[in-house]
This record gives structure tokens, C-alpha cells and sequence, in this order.
């Protein structure tokens, strides 16, 4: 009753403000979570909270759900000028209505997680623009297609593929596979050959794990969360002990994958074993300010997380980039930066259709957030071009 009486209010308050309604995207964002017995009024009651000059869209019950989502996704496409509208899209396997195409938003299915967007930021003016341009300068192509069509032809750059993931993280609050998360990063620093010059594995992994941003701000503007995760990694294998006490092979086993950790890095923040057990020690006493140190700063960082790799998994790939993208991302998924999208892509070949792909979500890739795989992919040759996605 109380979810039902929220959404009713929130659909009150937007007709009270249906001046404010300036496109059928603000309002289809805003009435994300409603439900409807017809799926369709979750595109067409959105129609009624606008002047009727902001939106070609006609009610027309005769038509599919699919038909319905699909035409009002293109609107939003031309409306928005990109392809934030992917960012809506649920993954795979949360997904309702049949014979949907994989790139429209899937408006009666739960989205889980928030979608992954770079948060604006301020140029001093007054002015905000996203500060993730994967696409570097390269300006927005409205995709191919007319609309109502199944197909959307994106214009984007191929990155890379997908060659290990872990396992999602579906409850940051309990033990994670450290062992998992770790090895993982070891092996992409081993990887070759790489598009980039090899990172600081301490700091690409504690980036990625937060999608390089804290409190929707750059992390870099948020004092302490490179030394916290010095604290987390501790804690994180205190945890894994006490959930597992008897499981000798799975401690044995994460200790050393940070020793493999700790020798890629020289910082001092990578804890080596003699700090993990000294700290072990001290946590022994729950009253101790070592204890409850380690206890808030794991706490910290990982409600730092949670908006990021809740429901996500980490990836590497095969020329060396380590990433956050969808609970469905597999081995053999391309990476690919779009032109209109604030963020990289992840889409699946079709068996059935050389050439084209399923839309699959979004990733957060670390170190080509800002354009910087572009002009080292240009150097071999590789271009935009047009990709369908069906």
C-alpha cells in the first residue's frame, strides 16, 4: 500500500507541474518504478502530462507492447540527441515484454541497478556537462533508422572484449570472493598486449570498484578513500575468516592472492601479510581503536560501492582494462565507445546475424573514460562505424 501511495503521489506531483514537463523523457524517468495492468499507459499516461506539441506519439492500443516501447524510444532519441535512453535499458534476464529489441527499455521491468551515468559537474557558470567522454571530442550522430524501427544503428569504436569476469556483487555488505577480485587484477596487469601503459593496480582496482566516483563527485575531490581501502582489503579478509573458520583453503588461498597483489604494487598501502596479521591481532579486541577503525572505514567505502557494483561484475579484458559492467556480461562481449553515450557499451553478437549485436548494459571501463583509448586504436587503423543492434 505504501509503494502504491508513493507512486500516486509522485504522479500528482508531476501533473501539478506539468509546465515544468519539458519532454516525454524527464517524465518516462521520473515514472520509472510505476506500474500499469497495460504496459502501454506506462508510455501513453506519460503523454497526458504533455502539450501535445512536444511529442508525435499517438495512443494506439491496437499496437504491441513492443511496438509501443519501441516507437516511444526512438522519440526519446531524437528528443534527447543521445543514447542515454541504454542506460534504462534492464539487464537480459529482468526484461518482461517478449520480442522486445534489446536496445529499448523495458518500462514494466524493475531496473536494478541505477543506471551508470557520468554525474555533472560545474564549469563555473553555472553550466553542468557530463565528466566521462569516452567518445573523446566526437560529436553525436543520430543513429539509422526510421522510426518504430527494430533496429538501431549506432555509430562507435570497438575497444576491446570481454576475456574473465567474477561473480556479481549482489550483497556488498557480506564476504566477497577477494580471492576472485583480486586475481583478477593480477592477471590483467599480466595481460599483453595492452592498449595502455600498465596503472597501479591498488588504484585501478579501488576506482573501479567505486566507478571512480564518490558522492556522485571525482574521486579525486573526496579526501581518504585511497588510504580506506587499505582498510577494506583488511577487513575484507577478516570477514572471510570468521565467515569460514574452518575453510583453511579458501583463507590460504585469498592470502595469497594478495601477496600476488601486494608484489605488483610498492606503495605502502597494499597491506603485506605481517600488517594483515598484526591488524588481525589488534581486531582481536572489538574495543580497540584499531578494530573500530577498520570497521568504520570498511563500512565507509563500502557504502561507496554499493551504488556501483551492486548488481554489477567486475571484468577484465584482452588488451588490459579492468571494468564494473551488467550482472549478465559474459566472456566474449565487445566493449565499445558510442557516440552519445557518457559511458562505454557492452553488446553480444548475434550467432544468427554476422555483424549485428545484442545490446547487452553499460560499463564503467577504467582509464578510457575520458577518450584516452582513442588515438592509440586510431594508430592502428580502427575507425567508427556503424553497428546494428537488434
Amino acid at each position: 500500500m505504501t509503494a502504491n501511495c508513493t507512486k500516486v503521489a509522485a504522479i500528482s506531483n508531476l501533473r501539478k507541474r506539468r509546465r515544468a514537463a519539458r519532454n516525454l523523457w524527464s517524465l518516462l524517468t521520473t515514472l520509472r518504478n510505476c506500474v500499469a495492468q497495460n504496459p502501454r499507459d506506462l508510455i501513453y499516461a506519460a503523454l497526458g502530462m504533455l502539450e501535445p506539441s512536444l511529442t508525435t506519439i499517438v495512443p494506439d492500443y491496437t499496437k504491441s507492447v513492443a511496438e509501443v516501447f519501441t516507437e516511444a524510444a526512438w522519440a526519446v532519441i531524437d528528443e534527447t540527441k543521445s543514447l542515454q535512453l541504454l542506460y534504462f535499458v534492464p539487464d537480459p534476464f529482468k526484461r518482461k515484454v517478449n520480442d522486445l529489441p534489446s536496445w529499448v527499455p523495458d518500462w514494466s521491468a524493475r531496473l536494478q541497478p541505477d543506471p551508470l551515468r557520468g554525474e555533472p559537474h560545474g564549469d563555473g557558470d553555472g553550466k553542468t556537462e557530463s565528466r566521462w567522454y569516452p567518445s573523446g571530442d566526437h560529436r553525436w550522430i543520430r543513429p539509422k533508422g526510421s522510426v518504430g524501427s527494430r533496429e538501431l544503428v549506432i555509430s562507435a569504436l570497438r575497444i576491446t572484449t570481454v576475456e574473465a569476469t567474477t561473480i556479481p556483487f549482489i550483497d556488498t555488505s557480506k564476504p566477497y570472493d577477494l580471492h576472485a577480485m583480486l586475481d583478477l587484477v593480477v592477471q590483467n596487469q599480466a595481460s599483453t598486449p595492452r592498449l595502455l601503459s600498465p596503472n597501479s593496480a591498488y588504484n585501478t582496482l579501488w576506482r573501479t570498484l567505486v566507478a571512480d566516483t564518490i558522492a556522485q563527485r571525482p574521486a579525486d575531490q573526496i579526501y581518504g578513500h585511497r588510504y580506506i581501502f587499505h582498510h577494506w582489503l583488511i577487513r575484507s579478509l577478516w570477514n572471510i575468516c570468521q565467515e569460514h573458520p574452518g575453510d583453511d583453503a579458501l583463507i590460504q588461498k585469498t592470502r595469497a592472492s594478495l601477496v600476488e597483489f601486494a608484489a605488483l604494487d610498492d606503495g605502502w598501502l597494499v597491506p603485506d601479510l605481517d600488517t594483515v596479521d598484526d591488524n588481525f591481532q589488534a581486531m582481536q579486541d572489538e574495543s580497540s581503536n584499531v578494530c573500530k577503525t577498520k570497521i568504520y572505514n570498511h563500512t565507509h567505502f563500502t557504502k561507496a560501492m554499493l551504488p556501483r557494483c551492486s548488481w554489477r561484475r567486475l571484468f577484465r579484458t584482452k588488451n588490459g582494462l579492468l571494468g564494473l559492467g551488467c550482472e549478465s556480461l559474459c566472456v566474449g562481449d565487445h566493449v565499445v565507445v558510442a557516440l552519445g553515450s557518457d559511458v562505454p557499451l557492452v553488446l553480444r553478437p548475434l550467432a544468427d546475424r554476422p555483424g549485428a549485436f545484442q545490446f547487452i548494459g553499460q560499463a564503467y571501463v577504467h582509464e578510457i573514460m575520458h577518450g584516452e583509448a582513442l588515438a592509440l586504436l586510431f594508430e592502428t587503423g580502427a575507425e567508427f562505424e556503424d553497428i546494428a543492434l537488434i
